[in-house]
């Protein structure tokens, strides 16, 4: 239960990332900070 709360918190955290940083990053650099914010 607490790996399903985390992945989705983190889901979530990451979409709402996107919206923000949608324009001003690159696709494999944002790719990068998620996997490094994970």
């Amino acid at each position: 239960m607490a790996r399903l709360l985390l992945l989705g918190g983190a889901l979530l955290l990451t979409g709402w990332w996107f919206r923000h940083q949608k324009g001003s990053v690159r696709r494999s650099a944002s790719a990068e900070e998620i996997f490094l914010f994970v």
